[in-house]
């Protein structure tokens, strides 16, 4: 684990560009970490029952209380690799009232009951002290394996 600093001390942040860096490192890693999930999904048991609820989150044919319930279940199961379904949560809970009641909802029992750290405040991404880590992230080579 990381050592945290406060955030609020200027001198413990790092420029905006060695921000920017980070950003494109964790980029990178996500899309390698999302691919290596898929595959891994794809090839175990349990890939057909979330196929269909991948399938469901994403189905116009789909009521907008099975499609949120869905999108639940794959940000709950793993909300690392299911970013896209938060986003459209996110998005849809700015829609119509009731189905953006629905969707607020399920965004307040995700956040509350798994997405949240309990015990901390959450940092924005600019303010956080990347001089901690070294400066710049890793050049070339494929990205860390996150999980």
């Amino acid at each position: 684990r990381h050592a945290t600093a406060d955030p609020a001390d200027p001198s413990s942040r790092g420029t905006p560009a060695a921000a920017a860096a980070w950003r494109a490192h964790a980029d990178r890693a996500l899309a390698h970490e999302s691919s290596l999930y898929q595959t891994a999904v794809s090839r175990s048991s349990d890939g057909r029952d979330l196929s269909y609820v991948l399938r469901t989150s994403r189905s116009a044919a789909a009521t907008s209380a099975d499609r949120t319930a869905a999108a639940c279940v794959l940000v709950q199961g793993s909300p690392l690799h299911h970013l896209d379904a938060l986003e459209r949560l996110t998005a849809t809970s700015t829609r119509d009232r009731r189905t953006g009641t629905a969707c607020a909802e399920g965004l307040r029992d995700l956040y509350a009951g798994s997405l949240l750290p309990p015990d901390r405040a959450l940092v924005p991404w600019g303010e956080r002290p990347w001089g901690k880590y070294g400066g710049a992230p890793p050049a070339g080579g494929p990205p860390p394996r996150v999980l």
